[in-house]
């Protein structure tokens, strides 16, 4: 697997995570904001953000094991 399909494969994944972490990973992740720039934007307490991104990458974690046990199996 390329960098390129590596890059789109995790993009669908992230895509597959609720709205909520989806969001609070795409700001953190890819715009650079910190915890209270995306409260701010979120209009969420910064508690909340940390706990919405701590649960979003274990989330994509586990997204990342199921697809590389289908994997394995192939």
């Amino acid at each position: 697997m390329g960098e390129r399909d590596l890059n789109e494969w995790i993009i669908k994944l992230v895509d597959l995570l609720p709205a909520q972490y989806k969001t609070v990973l795409t700001l953190y992740h890819l715009d650079g904001m910190n915890y209270s720039e995306i409260g701010v934007v979120t209009e969420m307490p910064e508690g909340t953000v940390k706990n919405y991104l701590f649960r979003a990458r274990n989330l994509l974690k586990e997204k990342v094991k199921q697809y590389l046990g289908k994997e394995a199996e192939l």
